[in-house]
């Protein structure tokens, strides 16, 4: 793409993230999808990264807000707060300062943990969902952990080992993946390999793994009504749609017009989400190589090759 623009890349982006969040919204919510019929995504649903996706993209996109009201009384009990507010750092202003809403419905649903503002001021249209949670499919594991053992590092953990399918993962990948605090993770990797949900892979640093065959046999254990199950992936959506969505957010700012400017914001954005690309094998343009504004270029192809990963895992 020659002469990549500000507001051509923020388009993209928003287009790919708001695709991805259509897509895991439907996994949830079947009232969603024509024929209430979809094949569930190839990775595991991060409920905090979808909301704060939602809230930062609901501009022009009426339908997101009455999704995300109905979210907030039937699933907010399966969402962690800590988390929510420390993933929020990394994504657009829009995200956190639209959050007040989110926390009003979820009060009104019965979940008195989150707080804000007495209550929510944007409109809602009634009868966009279920009046019950169902979580069907294996991209609703995280979900469902949490639906048994309650909304702590652990299940997260766990979901996450899972995802990895016998992989390996140090303190340090796992917190990546999942936003606790390293201490947080430690504990609960000790106490599921205490209880023998994961093993300690001895060594420097020290990892944790799914004993071989387990991740298989847990997901068909709980799809035990589908036919044929795949371990989900670990799709690392709070670093996706944080990356895509500081993308979208730049066409509001005056720099912008400035392309030596934009791709000085651009370099910073992926050397930020580098290990991003790196864990999940995408192959991107190395801003090494290009120098001043000839980067935008390059990035506008890495933005392609994410939106391709993207369309195969939401």
């Amino acid at each position: 793409m020659s002469g990549a623009t500000a507001s051509a890349l923020a388009s993209r982006a928003r287009h790919c993230a708001l695709a991805a969040a259509w897509a895991q919204w439907g996994a949830l919510n079947p009232m969603l999808l024509p024929d209430q019929r979809a094949a569930s995504p190839a990775s595991v649903i991060d409920p905090e990264a979808l909301v704060l996706a939602s809230l930062a993209l609901w501009d022009g996109e009426r339908r997101l807000v009455d999704v995300l009201a109905w979210w907030a009384r039937l699933g907010a009990p399966l969402m962690s707060l800590r988390r929510t507010s420390t993933l929020s750092r990394d994504f657009p202003a829009a995200a956190p300062a639209r959050f007040h809403e989110f926390a009003a419905w979820a009060r009104q649903g019965g979940d008195t943990r989150w707080k804000g503002s007495e209550s929510a001021t944007v409109p809602v249209r009634a009868g966009k969902g279920p009046s019950e949670l169902v979580l069907r499919g294996s991209s609703t594991l995280l979900l469902r952990l949490r639906a048994g053992f309650g909304v702590t590092a652990k299940p997260d953990v766990l979901a996450f080992l899972l995802a990895l399918d016998g992989r390996g993962a140090t303190s340090k990948d796992i917190v990546r993946a999942t936003g606790y605090a390293d201490k947080n993770i430690r504990v609960a990797g000790q106490e599921l390999a205490t209880g023998g949900f994961l093993e300690e892979r001895r060594g420097y640093p020290l990892a944790y793994a799914a004993p071989h065959g387990f991740a298989h046999g847990f997901v068909r254990l709980i799809e035990r009504d589908a036919a044929d199950v795949e371990v989900p992936e670990w799709g690392y959506w709070a670093a996706v749609y944080a990356f895509l969505l500081t993308a979208a957010s730049w066409e509001d700012h005056p720099w912008a017009a400035e392309r030596y400017v934009l791709s000085s914001h651009a370099r910073d954005l992926f050397e930020r989400h580098a290990w991003l690309f790196d864990r999940v094998g995408m192959r991107v343009p190395d801003p090494r190589r290009y120098r001043g504004e000839h980067y935008l270029d390059a990035f506008s192809g890495t933005l392609d090759v994410l939106c391709e990963w993207v369309s195969g895992h939401a």
